[in-house]
């Protein structure tokens, strides 16, 4: 499962939930506001950012690393 963290009026975060839907991948939003802490510390400034079971991170836009997770 991929966390996506995003910010309202981000067209970044609205193109990575489409894109995960149309993928089908397992997901869940939450709210970069309420997780600034967490996520300087994976050293992402912007959103959206992706992170899946293992830890691993991303931040943008990228359907290349998206298709990757499914």
């Amino acid at each position: 499962m991929l966390t996506i963290y995003t910010k309202p009026g981000c067209h970044p975060c609205r193109l990575t939930i489409k894109t995960a839907n149309k993928l089908g991948l397992n997901y869940q939003e939450k709210p970069a506001k309420e997780h600034t802490g967490y996520l300087a510390t994976l050293g992402h400034a912007s959103a959206p950012v992706i992170v899946d079971e293992a830890g691993n991170s991303f931040s943008g836009f990228r359907p290349d690393k998206l298709r990757q997770a499914a």
